[in-house]
């Protein structure tokens, strides 16, 4: 089984997020508030896996990672979710 991209560490033990996240365009350092300040459409994406940052005021404090973290919800996934539903916005708002 390959390990998820949270579970793959470089050489000084820290973790490695290349791939599907970085590409997501969605790092794991931005703000929880910022990416549902700047992405509107990304609320779908919070509520779906029942995570309460909609509208918490730690929101302006946590990291995608550390809601992941908290919510039990793997990080690569939820970036590529939140790439995903913006994605589809804009392919919609080209039609």
């Amino acid at each position: 089984m390959t390990p998820s991209l949270l579970q793959r560490k470089d050489g000084n033990g820290f973790p490695l997020y290349d791939s599907p996240m970085m590409e997501s365009g969605f790092s794991p350092q931005v703000m929880v508030a910022e990416v549902l300040s700047s992405h509107p459409v990304a609320v779908s994406v919070f509520l779906r896996h029942r995570m309460a940052c909609v509208g918490c005021l730690m929101a302006r404090f946590e990291t995608l990672e550390d809601a992941a973290r908290v919510y039990g919800v793997p990080l690569d996934e939820l970036c590529i979710e939140l790439a995903g539903v913006e994605s589809s916005q804009q392919c919609r708002r080209m039609e």
